[in-house]
């Protein structure tokens, strides 16, 4: 089937050039069972690569040294985790053969996932079956509204107040059936009522770090090197626990969930998890990703709790042009609360003008009140038209008492000097 209608896709094909013969031959067999899949290079595959993946269904990545190495598809694969695209990784080697391809961040993301091997001509009669299968079942879940995706449930997340957006629990769940686990504790009990007792109510950083690699250690040494353990203890000090000296049940609660009824390794995989999202999020906004633009374009419309957090980070982004889309991504989110309309606020002082023309719309978009004289201010102060007229736009968006009234006047007082240059 065509693939140039994006809003319809099934599947994503990411692939290395190397990889374009079974690339070639997955899309032929999908399309004869009636699949529209988008592929890199494809006829008919029309639009940008970042626009397709958010669109379809289904991502499905060759995995192969070439597209795992520098210059592959790493960010295609973040940016499809961070859309919440149940993924598909189909791999050209064996797993020991393909591992040490693996980069941190595709060994997070990744590993949680059931593989399909395709190591020989054999495996492509015997395996797409079940390929087929598998993705088909997925696509009626979608679309039945019954499939259980990656991403947390937002509505809740974006009632929190900004500090806790920006540090906000990326609680992604796996979108295969996890693998029975080969690790489980001898006690059921959760990780802190077993290694400090439930009716301790806080215990310092130190000592919980020392505790917590007690326990993991080994077996966060058999996936990842020392710098990497020590990257992820420093994601739970700074990003869960906000840098406090002593960490209590509760913020470890807020988390874990509640230790009386949680996975007894809950904080540990969460942990992972949260780390997932993190990384995928920097794989997908860094200056090199070829899908940057497309995702910070098109992700507000997800209103997901972490990717709001990553679009308020890309507002200190040193390219304005970054900057500006970032700014009306996060408008069109709906997030609103005191710290993003402030900073919102001080974009309108930007040096760049397509940054304050963005900002204006964003607080529009936003129907922030409190922006009101501010964006009365920039129309009245600012030099350029296209940002003035971006201010009186956001007053007519905003659609308050407060903001019609300063719309009136602003109106008057442009036709009335109109008026004077007409009469000169």
């Amino acid at each position: 089937m065509a693939c140039d209608d994006m809003d319809n896709l099934d599947m994503y094909i990411s692939y290395h050039d190397n990889d374009k013969e079974l690339m070639l031959y997955l899309f032929d067999r999908l399309e004869k069972n009636d699949m529209k899949v988008w592929a890199r290079d494809k006829e008919n595959c029309e639009g940008s690569k970042g626009t397709a993946i958010i669109n379809a269904k289904i991502f499905l990545v060759i995995m192969s040294p070439a597209s795992m190495g520098q210059g592959g598809c790493s960010d295609e694969v973040s940016l499809a985790y961070i859309s919440d695209k149940p993924i598909f990784p189909v791999a050209t080697k064996e797993y020991d053969e393909m591992k040490t391809s693996l980069n941190f961040s595709m060994k997070l993301i990744l590993s949680k996932i059931n593989w399909v091997f395709f190591t020989s001509e054999k495996d492509y009669k015997t395996t797409f079956p079940s390929v087929l299968s598998s993705v088909t079942e997925t696509i009626a879940n979608i679309e039945e509204g019954t499939h259980v995706g990656t991403a947390d449930s937002i509505n809740d997340e974006l009632e929190k107040p900004e500090e806790e957006i920006t540090k906000a629990s990326f609680r992604i769940f796996s979108k295969f059936r996890r693998n029975t686990r080969k690790y489980q504790r001898k006690t059921e009990k959760d990780f802190w009522d077993s290694q400090f007792g439930s009716k301790k109510s806080e215990v310092s950083w130190i000592e919980f770090r020392k505790t917590f690699l007690a326990v993991y250690d080994k077996f966060l040494k058999k996936k990842f090197t020392e710098d990497r353990i020590n990257w992820l203890v420093n994601v739970a000090y700074g990003d869960i626990f906000r840098l406090n000296h002593q960490i209590t049940k509760k913020m470890y609660e807020n988390f874990a969930g509640k230790t009386t009824d949680s996975d007894p390794d809950s904080f540990y995989y969460k942990l992972l998890e949260y780390a997932r999202g993190k990384i995928a999020m920097r794989g997908v906004f860094n200056m090199d990703s070829t899908v940057r633009l497309d995702a910070v374009q098109s992700l507000g419309c997800f209103k997901n709790a972490t990717v709001v957090a990553s679009l308020i980070d890309l507002l200190n982004d040193k390219d304005p042009n970054m900057r500006a889309i970032a700014a009306i991504a996060i408008g069109k989110t709906g997030v609103k609360n005191q710290r993003i309309v402030g900073r919102m606020l001080k974009m309108l002082q930007d040096d760049d003008r397509l940054v304050r023309e963005a900002a204006c719309i964003s607080l529009g978009h936003m129907q922030s009140e409190i922006a009101v004289p501010y964006l009365v201010s920039v129309w009245r102060k600012e030099i350029i038209s296209h940002v003035r007229n971006a201010a009186e736009v956001a007053l007519g968006l905003i659609d308050s008492d407060q903001s019609r009234e300063a719309l009136r006047v602003v109106q008057v007082l442009s036709q009335e000097m109109k008026d004077l240059k007409d009469s000169e």
